[in-house]
């Protein structure tokens, strides 16, 4: 699974380039100097081939046994890499049960992501994480990162995020103001069986569209502790890794019309907090809590400096694709400073994809069956409906919550949002 490869290219030595215009002398010599004639042209000719295809014949048995100290090299290389892998889970999970995990019980127990069944496919995703960053003590600094996350956990109360109902209170604006979600797991699901999110980035950055009004900006808290709800949830349903297909294109104006142009968001009602973006606080009416440093953070591309961070510090080797779908000029010119905020092996799954070219990419034979994926990216199946795949997510997360609904959530039961059309 885990292998190191090591390239050497083949070259002639230096001694061996010395001796092959010796052939060519050596034709000289058979060719008396007075002689002129074809056939002893003809002779140094051959003489030379000859030896042009001895030299050849030598190369090629160099390079073969080259080939075979190569493939020799590579699976010393994958052996010495999986031992160091397996003996570095081995260690880290010891540090992990002895030395870290019981600081955080009892909560910790009912943690569903660091207390999964297979603990060691836990530990070493974190464990591949530091290696693929170079650590030079991967097991010491993997550790320290597992630490930082059952901090962030139990600080950020992550465990709530899989409690029914959860999912309506972080989306709607009614009891989250300014969350502006448009991105979730609807169910769409890869040949593997692994998650796939949707999103729609329209829905919250479109500022010139009918109905829009202040109440629907994004506010920094809000937004992040719904999105970090949409990942933790995927990340316990993830068997290896997840995929996130994100349309950049325009504003489904035509789907919002059909529903008065309300967005999913504002069917419980809604409160404005937007003054809370220049104040550079949390709105008081929010699900909380929230960290400090995302109340004071400005709007914009700090959030998604920060969105990014979360993602790759605390759920490490889960993702395997983000497919950016028909991106424009200015996304483009964005990717180009945030793709850089992430480390190198993540950058790599990031993917930029134009519309015609949906079947190279989250349509191939191994990503999604078109089948399953909704005609607004390229697809045959269930249409995304404007906003509305996200109130059908919104379903799928109270269907498939494994905590009680806490009794300081309200559902609002009176105002639930339409089925999907």
């Amino acid at each position: 699974m885990y292998s190191l490869s090591f390239s050497v290219v083949a070259q002639p030595s230096s001694s061996t380039k010395a001796a092959a215009p010796q052939f060519g002398a050596s034709a000289q010599t058979w060719s008396h100097p007075e002689n002129n004639s074809a056939s002893a042209a003809t002779s140094g000719l051959a003489a030379t081939a000859l030896g042009a295809c001895v030299y050849r014949g030598g190369l090629r048995r160099r390079a073969k046994a080259s080939g075979r100290r190569r493939k020799a090299v590579e699976c010393r290389a994958a052996a010495d890499a999986t031992l160091s892998l397996v003996g570095g889970v081995d260690e880290l999970k010891r540090v992990w049960l002895e030395d870290i995990r019981p600081d955080f019980v009892p909560d910790i127990d009912e943690d569903p992501y660091l207390s999964p069944p297979d603990v060691e496919k836990m530990v070493g995703r974190f464990l591949q994480a530091e290696k693929n960053q170079k650590s030079k003590d991967p097991v010491a600094t993997a550790a320290a990162r597992l630490r930082r996350t059952a901090e962030f956990r139990r600080d950020y109360r992550v465990a709530d995020f899989h409690r029914k109902g959860m999912a309506r209170q972080l989306f709607m604006h009614k009891t989250n103001p300014g969350a502006s979600m448009y991105f979730a797991d609807a169910g769409l699901r890869d040949r593997d069986g692994e998650p796939v999110l949707m999103g729609r980035s329209s829905l919250m950055v479109d500022t010139d569209v009918p109905g829009r009004k202040d109440a629907d900006k994004m506010i920094a808290s809000t937004h992040l502790r719904a999105g970090i709800f949409v990942v933790e949830r995927a990340a316990v349903e993830v068997k290896n890794k997840a995929s996130y297909i994100l349309d950049l294109g325009a504003y489904p104006k035509e789907d919002l019309a059909k529903r008065s142009n309300q967005r999913f968001w504002d069917a419980d009602g809604y409160e404005d907090c937007s003054s809370c973006i220049k104040g550079r606080c949390a709105p008081t009416t929010s699900v909380g809590p929230h960290l400090p440093e995302h109340e004071v953070m400005p709007d914009g591309l700090p959030v998604l400096k920060e969105a990014l961070r979360c993602v790759t510090e605390f759920y490490p080797e889960l993702l395997k694709k983000v497919y950016f779908y028909r991106p424009g000029f200015l996304f483009r010119t964005i990717y180009a400073v945030f793709s850089m905020w992430v480390p190198k092996d993540t950058r790599q799954k990031f993917v930029l994809v134009n519309e015609g070219d949906e079947h190279k990419f989250f349509l191939a034979p191994d990503a999604c069956d078109p089948a399953d994926v909704p005609p607004e990216l390229g697809g045959s199946g269930e249409p995304m409906c404007g906003d509305r795949f996200i109130a059908k997510a919104i379903d799928r997360y109270d269907a498939t919550a494994t905590k009680p609904e806490s009794e300081s959530v309200d559902m609002h039961s009176a105002n639930r949002l339409p089925p999907v059309e």
